[in-house]
């Protein structure tokens, strides 16, 4: 059987191994090739790429309700354009803060 070597962060690690011990001690390498084989099965699908008719619904509610709040947090709250690329920073910082975890 062909072998593969990879590197991988440490968080990354850490959250196989995890999946591997809570699958009745499975081995490290035999998650890897389940989860490649999941990925690739998906591709094959093509599921990733179409989105449902209500994944669509729910995205377009979705934008009509983020213009609704910032409607609001403007006539409500008096947020000007400094006070959502205040939140828009933060976002952004705490999104950076947590993606190495994913």
């Amino acid at each position: 059987m062909p072998r593969l070597t990879i590197s991988l962060s440490q968080p990354m690690h850490n959250h196989l191994s995890a999946l591997a011990a809570q699958q009745e001690n499975a081995s490290l390498s035999q998650v890897v090739n389940q989860l490649l084989q999941l990925g690739i099965r998906i591709l094959n699908d093509g599921e990733s790429i179409v989105a449902t008719p209500v994944e669509q619904h729910c995205q377009q509610l979705i934008i009509q309700m983020n213009a609704l709040i910032k409607n609001l947090s403007v006539e409500i709250l008096k947020f000007d354009q400094n006070d959502f690329e205040q939140l828009r920073q933060a976002t952004l910082a705490k999104y950076n803060e947590l993606k190495p975890q994913l």
